[in-house]
C-alpha cells in the first residue's frame, strides 16, 4: 500500500562533502569557536583538540600535494590519482 505524505516535498540537498561540513563552516574559523577536545588516545590518554586536528589535516594535505622534489607525493586535483586513507 502506498501513502502520500501530507507534507510538501523536501528541498534539494545542497552538494557538499563531509570535510566542508566538519571543517569549513564560517563559525569554526572565528576566534570565538572553542578549542574542543576532539580525540583522546585510549592507551596514553593524550588529547587532541579541534584546532590541532585541523592543523594536522592541513599538514597532511600539504604533504600529499607538495612536489616530489620537496618531499611530497606530488598529487594534484587535476590528476587522475585516487588515494584512500585507512585508519585503525
Amino acid at each position: 500500500m502506498h501513502f502520500q505524505s501530507p507534507f510538501p516535498p523536501l528541498p534539494p540537498v545542497p552538494e557538499t562533502n563531509v570535510c566542508d561540513l566538519m571543517f569549513g563552516r564560517p563559525d569554526q574559523g572565528s576566534a570565538t569557536w572553542p578549542d574542543y577536545t576532539i580525540h583522546i588516545e585510549e592507551k596514553t590518554g593524550r588529547k587532541r583538540t579541534y584546532k590541532e586536528l585541523v592543523k594536522r589535516i592541513a599538514l597532511g594535505a600539504t604533504a600529499l600535494g607538495a612536489p616530489v622534489s620537496k618531499g611530497g607525493l606530488g598529487l594534484s586535483e587535476d590528476g587522475d590519482e585516487i588515494i584512500g586513507l585507512l585508519g585503525r
